[in-house]
């Protein structure tokens, strides 16, 4: 799928209109010495960097299995995922992959390893995704998740997962764990 399929105009609706210091509105100009246009203010001088917004994820493991959750919410609302989302100002990675798995699932987990970093340039998104331990399998939908299911690696929902991350890091661990 294009990332204008996915996102729609999802990726453009971020990006800046006026300036945050002054409030004019931004030009988009090739600065000198840099190799690509940016965000501009011509009354202030100000430039408006775009930068990726950072995620950070869990695949939680219990007895070989992985949780995954359906999304209940766009984008890609009824596909599959593991619990994740953005890192929120005050925590670190780490973190925000155990506060995921606590909202979305409702399960704590003890983080065994980085999987993968993973990024997507149309959204702007850069992907932390560890493995975690979960010692109480009782897993429940957050408000963000129609459903949860454990799945062994044979049985994962390959062609309904949420995005390409997702699947490489499914795949990675499914790697890993085979080795």
């Amino acid at each position: 799928m294009t990332e204008e399929g996915f996102h729609g105009s999802y990726a453009s609706a971020r990006l800046p209109q006026y300036c945050s210091a002054c409030g004019h509105p931004l030009q988009l100009v090739r600065p000198h010495g840099e190799e690509r246009e940016r965000h501009w203010c011509a009354a202030c001088g100000r430039i408006h960097y775009v930068n990726p917004t950072p995620v950070a994820a869990v695949l939680p493991v219990h007895e070989g299995r992985v949780l995954l959750l359906r999304r209940a919410i766009a984008p890609r609302a009824g596909t599959w995922v593991f619990p994740g989302g953005f890192i929120e100002w005050g925590e670190t990675a780490e973190q925000a992959a155990m506060r995921e798995a606590r909202e979305e699932v409702g399960i704590d987990v003890t983080l065994a390893g980085v999987i993968g970093v993973y990024s997507r340039p149309g959204p702007g998104v850069i992907i932390a995704v560890w493995q975690g331990a979960v010692a109480v399998p009782s897993a429940r939908p957050g408000p963000e998740a129609s459903e949860v299911v454990w799945f062994s690696p044979e049985d994962i929902p390959w062609d309904d997962l949420a995005f390409d991350t997702t699947e490489q890091a499914l795949r990675d661990w499914v790697a890993r764990r085979d080795r």
